[in-house]
């Protein structure tokens, strides 16, 4: 990682409030979590507090990873989830996972990890294992299951939150074989392409308990603070914001769609996140079944308006309607050389 970082360690403000110590003015336009922490006053998953104030959405800031402050390395229960239909592209997975495991093994941690492959014959499923066992460090559970080959990665992912249920994580990451090469390597680069990017990512986790969720910078879009969210196109067309108002009632029947104002969405679905942010969150798990049962069998490339595509935007948009933050990440503003590696 880069040396010369100053060890300044987080502050912390009794109000819940970030607040930020800039080193520079320059630093001053992110939020660098090696400066900041959120005091852990409990949020309450509604628009409005205890006291009945409303609730401030926090902006979608971004964390230079090059400037996290690495801080006390505690082990932390970590989590991969990787959604595996091309088979292809298992290694590019592995790659990633392994990572993930380095990371957790110089902090003396442990890494869980949830592999779906929904078009592996069976045969292949100990080799797989095996290969897995040998390469990544600092593993302790390994689940590969063949799921149902529905709702592409999401209904994958929906499957392996319930394998997990009732697991604890303190971080997880979600990432799978998306068939467009560029977007895969770029964000799959990004969130876990070196050891030192995964031990960043985990510590601004550990020193910020307000942050629930991490996508990739340039690869998250949102409405609300601050302005400038990239378009990406159909983002939130009329079709996208009925599918997600339809799927918002399989969720939480009966509840009012979220606010627009907390609508986030990490793009192409590759993020990490508070366990109980999302793979434990109780909301979620308990309408598994229903979104499972509006899913379609297969994938087609190109589709939209599906339950899928509205939990793409709604995963994001729950955690930060609790109060918590999300985040896009990336190495360093110095494009001439990686700072990550």
């Amino acid at each position: 990682g880069p040396s010369g970082a100053p060890a300044t360690p987080p502050t912390e403000k009794g109000d819940a409030t970030i607040e930020v110590q800039p080193a520079s003015l320059e630093a001053a336009k992110d939020l660098t979590l090696k400066q900041a922490s959120v005091s852990p006053r409990r949020l309450q998953g509604s628009k409005f507090d205890a006291d009945g104030k409303k609730m401030q959405i926090k902006p979608v800031e971004r964390i230079l990873l090059s400037e996290v402050w690495q801080g006390d390395v505690k082990p932390q229960t970590v989590a991969v989830f990787a959604q595996v239909a091309n088979l292809q592209l298992f290694t590019d997975m592995t790659r990633c996972i392994t990572n993930v495991g380095a990371a957790q093994q110089m902090s003396r941690g442990t890494v869980d990890v949830y592999v779906s492959v929904p078009l592996a014959e069976p045969n292949l499923l100990p080799d797989m294992k095996n290969w897995m066992e040998q390469e990544i460090p600092a593993l302790c559970a390994l689940e590969v299951n063949i799921t149902q080959n529905k709702g592409a990665d999401m209904g994958q992912f929906l499957q392996q939150m319930q394998s997990a249920s009732g697991r604890e994580y303190d971080a997880v990451l979600k990432i799978h074989t998306k068939s467009d090469t560029r977007i895969r390597e770029t964000i799959l680069h990004n969130l876990c392409g070196t050891t030192y990017i995964a031990q960043s990512i985990l510590a601004s986790f550990k020193a910020n308990p307000g942050l629930g969720l991490v996508g990739v910078d340039g690869w998250v879009g949102w409405k609300g603070e601050p302005q400038g969210s990239p378009s990406f196109g159909g983002l939130w067309t009329a079709a996208e914001q009925d599918n997600m108002k339809r799927t918002w009632s399989l969720i939480a029947p009966g509840r009012p769609m979220l606010p627009e104002d907390t609508w986030v969405t990490a793009v192409a679905s590759f993020w990490w996140s508070r366990g109980s942010s999302v793979t434990n969150n109780p909301l979620l798990l308990a309408a598994a079944p229903r979104l499972l049962a509006e899913m379609k069998w297969g994938y087609v490339t190109g589709s939209y308006g599906l339950p899928e595509h509205a939990l793409e935007r709604l995963i994001g948009t729950m955690v930060r309607a609790k109060g918590e933050a999300v985040a896009r990440v990336r190495c360093s503003d110095l494009e001439e050389a990686d700072a990550c590696e």
